[in-house]
């Protein structure tokens, strides 16, 4: 029967300089950081960069790691930071194809610029209750999983997921009349669960 994997054990030779450790515990990692970044970005060559981008950082950082007490845990955060990044940046120039694809597309008298969308986005945000709010930003503009934020909050991961689905609901609800910012915004925010 294989062993249980000592991770704690070859964390600590490798800051101990232990060069070797680092190996086996990139070899442990790699296909981990792998499937969970491919996850969120459906594209292998993506979640190959993030992953060695966060290795990278790990191994940057190495010197600060005499205190850490869940070593597991911590370079899985440096992941999702990683993967936060990425999705930020994405959405960015998701923001900027949308805007010109509008001004290309639509009449001079009817351009809808982004900060038309992003008050939309405000206002659809205000019909929400405070919980939904903070649930549905928590997860759409920090990137936060449904766990953490159930953590965060102090709730379960199945009340999460509602205010998440409720929100969601209402938001396409309040741009029912208003089609071509609803477009834009399914594209930013309201698409479905991401965790």
């Amino acid at each position: 029967m294989k062993g249980v994997f000592d991770f704690n054990q070859y964390f600590q030779s490798w800051i101990h300089g232990d060069q070797k450790s680092f190996k086996i515990l990139f070899d442990y990692l790699m296909p981990k950081f792998i499937a969970l970044t491919f996850n969120v970005t459906k594209s292998r060559e993506i979640a190959e960069d993030i992953t060695m981008n966060t290795f990278l950082q790990i191994w940057q950082m190495r010197d600060r790691y005499a205190h850490v007490e869940a070593p597991d845990q911590y370079f899985f955060g440096i992941l999702r930071q990683q993967i936060a990044a990425y999705l930020r940046k994405k959405k960015i120039d998701t923001e900027e194809l949308v805007e010109k694809h509008y001004h290309e597309a639509l009449n001079d008298d009817h351009v809808i610029t982004m900060n038309e969308i992003k008050e939309c986005y405000q206002l659809a945000l205000n019909t929400l209750t405070e919980q939904q709010r903070k649930v549905f930003q928590m997860s759409r503009e920090q990137y936060l999983t449904n766990k953490e934020i159930a953590v965060i909050l102090n709730i379960s991961v199945h009340t999460v997921n509602n205010h998440i689905k409720a929100a969601i609901k209402i938001m396409k609800a309040h741009f029912y009349h208003y089609q071509d910012i609803a477009i834009c915004l399914v594209t930013f925010y309201l698409a479905t669960e991401l965790h």
